[in-house]
This record gives structure tokens, C-alpha cells and sequence, in this order.
């Protein structure tokens, strides 16, 4: 519960060397922005599962829980990866759209939309940490998560002060490395995890995952010309059309990949 709040209190400190403070704001903002988005969905998927993660771990049914957590990783990846797609695509119209008013000018939105840009690098791996945590907990498991997180504080001090002061990354470094961090926690996790049960990270799991992934690269190209051509218009235009156009893209491809959770998904 403590990793996000300190992993920002920590990248606040930093940011407050930059552009006079200013920094400061544009990742607050950055970071509300990016947790409301991914937290609808991560969230709502944990909070879902947990109770039948919990009936499967203490009734020993090792098989169903393991086939509850990897069902619940395809779905949210199949949801998270295109909006994470998208919130980098369309990072500088996003802000726009929600602060571009009053005295947020365009410092003000081209400060916080690079840090959205690099915050959603992490957006996968904080959904699937939200997921596996919880499946820890339903396990009895509380120490690993536990561990996992203060690596990803470390981890997250560590590459802020070196990607700001050796690599001059500014905002963007402190946002990517909340990012790092997250991707780091995730793959403590998901290693603890298959040490911990059996045929987690099976072939199909790998499959599934390249299918999401060449999917997702697909629609982000569609979607990234699509906003150049779209550029002329206004920016809810913009935006819109640029989802609309990867929304038409990806979940074709979905059904084309024969992934079955889509219509889950859907439904």
C-alpha cells in the first residue's frame, strides 16, 4: 500500500530541482491522472477475483487458483495494453483535454504529458502486480509483496537520481523511473510466483502475451497515423479518431490471434 505513495514522495524530492519547483505539479498531475486510469481497471479485476482466489487457495484447489490468476493476467492485459498504447500516443492531447484550461498553459502541458508519456510505460506491470498481489495474500503470502515493494522503492530511488543527474532526463526520467520500478516488482513477482505454483509461466501464458503484444504494436502504428493525419482538427477530434482507429485495429486482431478472453472482455 505504502510503494506508490512513497515512490512519488520520492520522485516529488527530485522534481524539486527542476524548472524551479514546477516539476513538482506537473508529476502530481502526471500521476493522478495515469493511477485513475489504470486503477479503474487493475483495481476492479483484483477486487473481483480476490474472493475466488481465496476459496480455491484455502479449499487446496492448487489447479483452479492457478487457472483464476492467469485468467485474470490475460484479461487485464488484453484491456491495459492498448489504452497504455494510447495514453503514449495521445499523452499531450490527454492533458489537454483534462488541465489545458486557466494558467495551465503549454509549459504546464508539455511538462506533465511527458510524464504521463513515461508513467504508462508501467502501466502492464502495475496491473499485474495489483493482480498477483493479491494472489499472495489469498495464498496467506503477505511477506513476498512485502519484499517486492521495498525493491521497487529502491529501484525507484536508484534510477531517479541516476537518470536525472547523470542522464539529464528531467520529469521524464522521474516518471520512468516509478515505471522501471514497476516492471521490476513484477518480474519479482511473477518469478516468485511460478516458483510457488507450478505451470504458471507455461508456453501458452508466453503465447498469449506475444499475441498481445504484436497486436497492441499493430494498433499502435494505426493509431499513430491516424493522429498525424488527424492533426488538422481540434484536439477531442483528434483523440477521438485516433481511438476510434486503434479500437478498430486491435480487437480484430484479438479475434484474428484466436484470443478467447476478448469476448470476456466484451461481454
Amino acid at each position: 500500500s505504502w510503494v506508490q505513495p512513497i515512490s512519488v514522495m520520492i520522485n516529488k524530492i527530485f522534481a524539486s530541482y527542476l524548472n524551479n519547483g514546477l516539476a513538482v505539479s506537473g508529476l502530481e498531475y502526471a500521476n493522478r491522472l495515469y493511477i485513475i486510469i489504470v486503477g479503474v481497471f487493475a483495481f476492479g479485476i483484483t477486487n473481483y477475483i480476490f474472493p475466488s482466489l481465496s476459496k480455491k487457495s484455502g479449499g487446496g484447489d492448487s489447479e483452479g487458483f492457478v487457472d483464476v490468476m492467469k485468467q485474470s493476467l490475460r484479461v487485464m492485459l488484453i484491456i491495459i495494453a492498448p489504452i497504455m498504447a494510447g495514453m503514449m500516443i495521445l499523452s499531450e492531447q490527454i492533458i489537454t483535454l483534462v488541465y489545458g484550461r486557466g494558467a495551465f498553459d503549454e509549459t504546464s502541458i508539455l511538462m506533465t504529458s511527458t510524464a504521463l508519456f513515461f508513467y504508462s510505460i508501467g502501466m502492464a506491470a502495475y496491473g499485474t502486480n495489483e493482480i498477483l498481489n493479491k494472489c499472495f495474500y489469498a495464498a496467506k503470502d503477505g511477506k513476498t509483496p512485502m519484499y517486492s515493494s521495498i525493491a521497487g522503492i529502491a529501484v525507484t530511488a536508484a534510477s531517479a537520481f541516476i537518470l536525472t543527474r547523470f542522464f539529464g532526463f528531467g520529469i521524464g526520467g522521474l516518471a520512468l523511473s516509478s515505471a522501471i520500478a514497476a516492471i521490476v516488482v513484477s518480474i519479482i513477482l511473477l518469478i516468485n510466483m511460478n516458483k510457488k505454483s507450478e505451470n504458471f509461466i507455461d508456453r501458452q501464458l508466453v503465447v498469449f502475451v506475444l499475441k498481445i503484444i504484436s497486436a497492441t504494436i499493430i494498433m499502435a502504428v494505426a493509431a499513430y497515423f491516424t493522429r498525424l493525419a488527424a492533426s488538422q482538427f481540434g484536439t477531442l477530434i483528434q483523440t477521438g479518431l485516433t481511438a476510434i482507429a486503434g479500437a478498430i485495429v486491435y480487437f480484430p486482431l484479438l479475434y484474428l490471434f484466436n484470443i478467447r478472453e476478448v469476448r470476456e472482455v466484451l461481454k
